[in-house]
């Protein structure tokens, strides 16, 4: 009995030890990056409070997000696109690449 127990300890010791050399070093981790999610709406216009309304629900829902850690490790980050309530700049807006916004 005494002799499984050393054993068991030596075993737990070692898997320990060795979790613990297989962590990368602090200046190594990787950080995740954002998630980007983009929406067109009239920040500016005939309709802005109903655009810069839904602007500040959607950062609210991010925020809760984030504050809870985010998905999987990543951030939500939001670019909103004004498209003064217009549809033909909307319709240029939606296909604005998110890269291109940064």
């Amino acid at each position: 009995m005494l002799k499984t127990l050393r054993s068991c300890s030596w075993l737990v010791f070692f898997l320990m030890s060795s979790l613990s050399f297989s962590q990368p070093p602090a200046n190594q981790i990787k950080v995740k990056p954002d998630i980007l999610i983009g929406m067109t709406v009239p920040l500016s216009g005939e309709l802005k409070l109903v655009g810069v309304g839904e602007k500040e629900g959607v950062e609210v829902v991010f925020k809760k997000v984030n504050a809870e850690g985010g998905i999987d490790g990543r951030k939500l980050k939001l670019i909103a696109l004004d498209d003064y309530y217009d549809p033909i700049r909307a319709g240029k807006t939606c296909f604005v690449s998110i890269g291109d916004c940064q």
